[in-house]
């Protein structure tokens, strides 16, 4: 008789054991194929990050952030007012 057609708990539980990380194994490959997939995306939104934050740091976005302040503060106050 061979142990796999015995009913032998221990021999059970090894292939519970066995199947779980084959499992695991096989979770780790699909996150590993999605983390490669997803690296341009990644390495896209830090450009875009970066290239906003260059805006927002140049004199023609701080010259007219200051000249819109007060349409943005009398807005906002009627805005409450309402």
């Amino acid at each position: 008789m061979s142990q796999s057609s015995e009913k032998n708990p221990d021999f059970d539980a090894y292939q519970r054991e066995l199947a779980r990380t084959d499992e695991i194994i096989g979770l780790r490959a699909a996150l590993a194929q999605e983390s490669v997939r997803n690296a341009p995306s990644r390495q896209r939104v830090e450009e875009l990050e970066a290239e906003i934050l260059a805006l927002r740091h140049s004199t023609t976005w701080r010259v007219g952030r200051l000249i819109m302040t007060p349409v943005r503060l009398l807005r906002r106050v009627l805005t409450k007012v309402k």
